[in-house]
């Protein structure tokens, strides 16, 4: 039983591949670093007439870029390089966030699926749909330079209602609260201060209750006591240390721990 289990989940793998030619435009050359990696490394690998694997895609500026794995080798090419069949319209599916939180994160709750959509998670589906068609929804979200950047940071088990935690601030992982520091005092390029100090202001408006865990709710991802993301709501976070200066905050919030 367990034999025909794992050739049936190989047949599934190998029967949801998607698979395309090398043509002419093909230079032999495929890109192995990432696309805005400061090191551009190629490899020599495939010839015209070739087939190969596609692993993923993207598309930037104007250009269409796959995913390729080809003689043994990953790496990227633009998508003129290759000749692949056409997708119906019923294989161009596209995902909205509602669905992949049902087939993905079955634990997430609706006020951190909102704030997806509001980073732009629609929008990504959107634009990437032929490229879920192809290689497969979580198989593009869990390996895809981009889509892993979706993957990692919401795939985990979420607390199903928000919780008031006491935090104090070295309760903050080294690196965020480096971040929040760097964007108060203006040492962030992109980030100009005047802008942040607009932000606190507005915040301690909007929310008199910061500090106290009467507000509306961040989304943080925890290790152990370590709050080593703030997902959403990092404005208020800060704002409440700033109100308590830098004391110990009661934050209400979603709480996030690894799978």
């Amino acid at each position: 039983m367990k034999l025909l289990l794992e050739n049936w989940r190989k047949f599934i793998v190998e029967s949801n591949k998607r698979t395309g030619i090398l043509n002419s435009n093909h230079t032999g050359e495929v890109h192995t670093s990432g696309l805005y990696s400061s090191n551009t490394e190629t490899a020599i690998a495939g010839v015209e007439g070739q087939e190969v694997e596609i692993i993923s895609g993207w598309q930037d500026q104007g250009v269409e870029w796959k995913l390729i794995r080809v003689d043994g080798i990953e790496g990227w090419v633009e998508a003129t390089d290759l000749d692949m069949g056409v997708l119906s319209e019923e294989e161009m599916k596209v995902w909205t966030p509602e669905e992949v939180r049902n087939e993905l994160f079955p634990s997430m709750p609706a006020h951190i699926l909102r704030d997806m959509v509001r980073e732009g998670f629609a929008g990504f589906l959107e634009e990437r749909a032929q490229d879920i068609a192809e290689v497969g929804l979580e198989e593009l979200l869990s390996t895809d330079e981009w889509g892993k950047g979706w993957y990692d940071r919401y795939n985990l088990d979420w607390s199903p209602q928000p919780e008031v935690l006491d935090v104090s601030w070295k309760d903050l992982g080294e690196r965020e609260r480096k971040f929040l520091m760097d964007k108060h005092k203006g040492l962030n390029k992109d980030f100009p201060k005047e802008d942040q100090d607009a932000r606190i202001a507005d915040m301690k408006k909007r929310f008199p209750g910061l500090g106290k865990g009467d507000h509306e709710p961040v989304i943080v991802k925890m290790e152990g006591d370590k709050i080593v993301d703030i997902i959403g709501g990092r404005h208020r976070t800060f704002t409440a240390f700033l109100i308590n200066d830098f004391g110990p905050i009661k934050l209400n919030a979603y709480v996030g721990t690894a799978k």
